[in-house]
């Protein structure tokens, strides 16, 4: 699951280990191949946190569904591996009663920010021909939208527009700088304004499209939580790009998703 802004991201890991476990794929067992009780217990469980029960698809809305968690990593379909902390976001989301929906994967080929040889409550920071991958996406969609601003001169945007275009414009000297230094930087902190990690939602419309045409179906970082236990148990987010990759036991059962 993500966090919003209630809590902070755990720091980068710029000690040793300092490489992403990187590329994994997880669920190699054909859900469609499972019964109901073989699939509540199989290794690979997820769950998503939510405060009202839903009918999940491939085409599942998640955006119009489950809106304003669904932006800190990118639009896509978050689910943790515990139990209790999907229940916990479900409390953080406004639940009269906890609910924590189980899904399982399917050869999805996700990228693991976490750390390499960790603990698994760590993330390593974003590898250097990612962040300047990023980069030179964030220039072009700058380029495409703000190039012919000129701080402190532009009187046709109000009050709200033009704040927005200056943070878009501080962020492109943001990046710039962290390409040119070349310092380990969390992937958070990477996408946040002045590398504010409370402020990546501004750009991280982005990471989605980057990773997809890397060929990856998701990404699984830790994330900060947006419960006060989840200080303590620092859940990890796995974020699905692709809802194809993924499903309750009632969606694999009824569509075709391979």
């Amino acid at each position: 699951m993500e966090s919003t802004q209630t809590e902070e991201a755990p720091k980068v890991d710029v000690k040793e280990p300092v490489k992403p476990i990187g590329e994994v794929i997880i669920g190699n067992t054909d859900p469609r191949s499972l019964t109901e009780e073989q699939f509540i217990n199989s290794p690979d469980i997820l769950y998503h946190g939510t405060e009202k029960p839903f009918d999940f698809s491939k085409n599942f809305d998640y955006i119009k569904f489950d809106s304003p968690h669904t932006r800190t990593l990118g639009a896509g379909f978050y689910v943790t591996p515990d139990q209790k902390d999907a229940e916990l976001f479900s409390e953080a989301f406004g639940a009269h009663e906890p609910l924590a929906i189980p899904f399982l994967p399917y050869k999805a080929r996700m990228f693991d920010f976490r750390a390499e040889g960790g603990t698994g409550r760590k993330n390593a920071p974003v590898p250097v021909e990612l962040m300047r991958e990023w980069a030179e996406r964030y220039k072009q969609f700058y380029d495409s939208q703000y190039a012919d601003y000129a701080p402190g001169e532009d009187k046709r945007l109000d009050g709200v527009k033009l704040i927005i275009m200056e943070n878009f414009t501080r962020y492109l000297t943001y990046i710039n700088r962290l390409v040119a230094d070349n310092k380990p930087v969390d992937l958070r902190a990477m996408m946040g304004i002045d590398g504010d990690q409370n402020l990546s939602e501004m750009t991280s419309h982005l990471l989605k499209p980057l990773m997809v045409d890397r060929g990856f179906d998701g990404i699984i970082y830790i994330e900060g939580g947006d419960h006060p236990e989840h200080r303590n148990t620092l859940p990890a987010t796995y974020v699905f790009y692709n809802l194809d990759k993924i499903g309750t036991y009632k969606a694999w059962h009824d569509t075709d998703s391979e």
